[in-house]
């Protein structure tokens, strides 16, 4: 999970990406929104990327495995 604002951060202002060439702050707000809701369905876990270093991210992500057990 990662929020707007960190997401767009991440991904620039759509270089290299065709599907945020034309408008990417309203492309990304919409595809988040769409996709979002599929995303918390399949997901056995979740971990809030926002504001975390890789590092933080994967150990996060084990702890929340070891949880699952």
């Amino acid at each position: 999970m990662v929020d707007f604002s960190a997401a767009m951060k991440r991904v620039g202002l759509g270089a290299g990406r065709p599907l945020l060439k034309m408008n990417p702050r309203a492309t990304m707000k919409h595809l988040l929104d769409q996709r979002r809701p599929f995303y918390e369905e399949v997901a056995a876990i979740t971990v809030d990327t926002t504001g975390r270093t890789p590092d933080e991210v994967t150990s996060a992500v084990v702890a929340a495995l070891r949880t699952e057990d």
